[in-house]
């Protein structure tokens, strides 16, 4: 734009001709009033326009009878902008003040021009809108929105419906012009750019600086430039490599989670993208799946640890073969890397070992000292170490057993018993060591078979029965041993009960010698008037199986005696 004049005077000269308020004759001879009315088109003024002035002029041709007085308003007079038009009182000529432009503004309307008549105080016109339109001159070239860009786009704040805007555009320049100098080319009306050639590589050129040329009047008039820079879009086109593709290590076998090694990539294509993230397998050497592979923190190396306990007895050393890949897939044919790690396993001293961990085994109660149990081996897996096997019972709370030290064989080492309180539901357990530098353990469950080796006991002492009212008496007998050896007690009868029997009530109790006994069942007591009237002596020739019995008769054992009495015996009430 040119300053050059700060004060522009435009004089528009428009002559309105206004008709008197006079009365003409009709048709039919009568007068009629007719009105006077302003008539002004609208006003075109070019934008940047230096004169000669005045050009136009606005007066009432009313003023050649009586005094106008002349005033404007809206934008542009006295709103804002104010003072761009201004008008002469008295003659009408409207003056502008300095350059206008169509592209801050492209259309002044002074909404009302008031012409006032100072005679006699009356209006000599209705108010009316007077509108001044800008005419566009192709004054501004055409601009860029951004500078630089990556999509080329201008614009042109001249008039749209003249070739001031019309726009064209070209690629003046390209860097780097590799691999070809005109890589790109540009639509003249679109702006839209796009590729004429292959040959993009972002590892070699990642980016492309392009000249724009942008040109109103259909490519004829004004001119701008801006730099578009065009980024190359990665693929995975590069495959990942590992740096070293052969790997010895070593690691302790019966460690789980052990990091074995770390396989470290590089890639080409862009860090940190899933172009160059990496992935790994194992896909060779791991058949057990004795090892895991994982991706590090930085996605560029691979993680190898053990997911088992390694046996170096079973396998020393294992050859591993790993292939990396990328998170995306590949652009192109599948490109792989694979690397070779060979690992050793390190033999560290074991235990021993028990097979099973838990041995069983039955024997009864009543075995005597020194039998046997059960013969224990435990393996050492470092059989190349050949280390001697060493035996050690533990927790034999009740002191039953021994141990060989060199042989592991379990002996009885004194008497045994079912009802003790060590043993639960008819097992005794012990733990066994077996040790060389390192100890090893195993369970050794001995079932105690039962033996009848306890009497039954009456748990009531003494026992009332009531003559006038005879009423049974039940007995509550308990006997320690097993179900085999226990009840049910059918060897009890009332003495009233037998013709044999004393005439008084008496609760008799029998029992048996046991197994193989001569004897088989015993009377206590024969018939008689009364137990003083009773022989007893002839329990005493019997022999010393029956010394018991002969003294249980005779008075030598008291009636309220809980002395312990050997089973077979007989129990009384």
């Amino acid at each position: 734009k040119s300053n050059a004049f700060l004060f522009m005077c435009v004089f528009l000269l428009i002559h309105i001709n206004v008709l008197k308020k006079n009365y003409f004759p009709t048709t039919s001879g009568s007068l009629r009033r007719m009105k006077r009315e302003w008539v002004i088109p609208a006003i075109n003024f070019p934008e940047n326009d230096r004169g000669p002035y005045p050009k136009f002029m606005v007066k009432s041709s009313y003023d050649e009878k009586v005094a106008i007085t002349y005033k404007i308003s809206g934008p542009g007079a006295d709103q804002p902008p104010e003072g761009v038009f201004t008008v002469d009182r008295r003659f009408g000529g409207m003056y502008v003040t300095q350059p206008l432009d169509r592209e801050k503004k492209d259309k002044y309307i002074v909404s009302k021009l008031w012409a006032h008549a100072l005679n006699e105080g009356a209006k000599a016109e209705e108010p009316m809108e007077l509108i001044i339109n800008i005419i566009d001159q192709n004054d501004n070239a055409p601009a860029f929105i951004q500078n630089p860009v990556v999509l080329t786009v201008a614009v042109d704040k001249d008039d749209p419906n003249t070739n001031n805007a019309v726009i064209r555009y070209r690629i003046r320049s390209q860097t780097p012009q590799i691999p070809k100098d005109v890589m790109f080319g540009i639509n003249p009306v679109s702006g839209m750019i796009s590729l004429r050639a292959g040959g993009l590589d972002r590892e070699t050129h990642p980016e492309y600086n392009l000249i724009v040329q942008a040109a109103d009047m259909e490519g004829e008039g004004l001119t701008a430039t801006c730099t578009v820079i065009i980024v190359i879009a990665d693929s995975n086109d590069n495959a990942p490599q590992f740096y070293v593709t052969s790997i010895s290590t070593s690691v302790p076998e019966s460690e789980v989670g052990v990091e074995v090694a770390r396989l470290r990539v590089t890639d080409e294509d862009e860090l940190g993208s899933p172009n160059a993230n990496t992935k790994y397998s194992i896909i060779a050497g791991n058949k057990g799946g004795e090892f895991n592979i994982t991706t590090g923190p930085n996605k560029m190396e691979g993680i190898i640890r053990t997911a088992k306990e390694l046996d170096f007895e079973h396998i020393p050393a294992f050859t591993l073969l790993v292939v990396v890949t990328n998170e995306a897939p590949f652009s192109g044919p599948v490109s792989t890397s694979t690397a070779t790690v060979t690992v050793k396993v390190i033999d560290v001293n074991e235990p021993p070992v028990f097979s099973p961990a838990e041995v069983h085994v039955s024997i009864s109660e009543d075995a005597k000292v020194g039998n046997s149990v059960v013969d224990l081996r435990a393996k050492d897996p470092d059989a190349a170490r050949k280390q001697t096997v060493r035996y050690k019972l533990y927790n034999d709370t009740s002191r039953w057993l021994s141990a060989d030290v060199n042989t592991g064989s379990v002996n009885v080492k004194s008497s045994m018993d079912r009802e003790s309180l060590y043993v639960k539901d008819s097992k005794y357990t012990v733990l066994i060591l077996a040790y060389d530098d390192a100890t090893g353990t195993g369970t050794l469950v001995v079932h105690l078979l039962d033996v009848n080796d306890h009497r039954p006991v009456i748990k009531q002492r003494k026992v009332s029965l009531c003559n006038s009212h005879p009423f049974p008496a039940l007995l509550d007998i308990m006997d320690p041993d097993g179900p085999s050896h226990a009840g049910p007690f059918t060897n009890l009868c009332a003495a009233d009960g037998d013709p044999a029997a004393p005439p008084y009530d008496s609760l008799l109790v029998f029992d048996y010698e046991g197994a193989g006994s001569e004897a088989d069942s015993l009377s206590s007591i024969g018939s008689s008037d009364s137990d003083e009237e009773q022989d007893f002596r002839s329990l005493g020739q019997w022999g010393q199986r029956f010394s018991r019995l002969a003294d249980l008769y005779s008075g030598g054992v008291e009636e309220d005696d809980d002395s312990e009495t050997l089973p077979g015996k007989t129990e009384w009430v």
